[in-house]
């Protein structure tokens, strides 16, 4: 997640990070995802930032990707014009139809029940919907950047391992807050904690 910036050109925002993936690296990107919010800071000397960047990429065009995982679902007015349309799939067109790259969802406040204490918390929708899309059920979602630990609660709600590290040593606590709401909300809340990556890696 991240902001375009113009003002600093040294602040390491994403404009900087893409042309850098161009130039040095060899990964692709795929898309760039727009989190929409209606509510956010004030402005008096620019227009108001509604929106976050988030930029997927991939090492090959060999990628994972689960559409059919978050399509949403068509109301029934437009569900009927959507299958008269003979340029889509009607098979797909009942699944539901793509979310896009642009994503309202409502930031989370300071009343929120999914609240664990991380100043840049992000709401499960958002993260349940990269994990559903782009990993499997079983597979090892990396998370160097853990942060509150809503990626770990979601994994562990939908089935993938997680591994997640954070330079902030409360960030395993904000995990912890995250596991104790789970309880409370009767969700299946088990995980293991290793000391290890070997078992995900084969490493010796």
């Amino acid at each position: 997640f991240g902001g375009i910036q113009f003002r600093d050109t040294k602040s390491g925002d994403l404009i900087d990070i893409i042309q850098y993936i161009r130039r040095s690296t060899k990964f692709k990107l795929i898309n760039t995802i727009i989190w929409y919010y209606k509510n956010g800071m004030s402005a008096h000397r620019y227009f108001a930032n509604r929106h976050e960047e988030v930029i997927w990429l991939a090492k090959s065009n060999d990628y994972y990707f689960d559409l059919d995982a978050v399509r949403e679902p068509y109301s029934e007015k437009d569900l009927k014009l959507a299958l008269k349309d003979k340029r889509l799939n009607p098979e797909n067109t009942i699944k539901g139809k793509n979310p896009t790259n642009v994503w309202q969802i409502g930031r989370l406040n300071g009343n929120s029940k999914e609240r664990v204490g991380h100043p840049t918390q992000k709401p499960i929708e958002i993260i349940s919907r990269f994990v559903k899309s782009l990993s499997y059920p079983g597979s090892v979602v990396l998370d160097f950047f853990a942060g509150s630990g809503t990626v770990g609660r979601v994994c562990i709600t939908e089935g993938r391992h997680c591994l997640m590290c954070d330079s902030d040593p409360a960030s395993k606590d904000y995990f912890n807050k995250h596991i104790e709401l789970m309880k409370n909300l009767e969700q299946d809340s088990e995980y293991e904690d290793i000391e290890s990556t070997s078992k995900f890696f084969n490493i010796e």
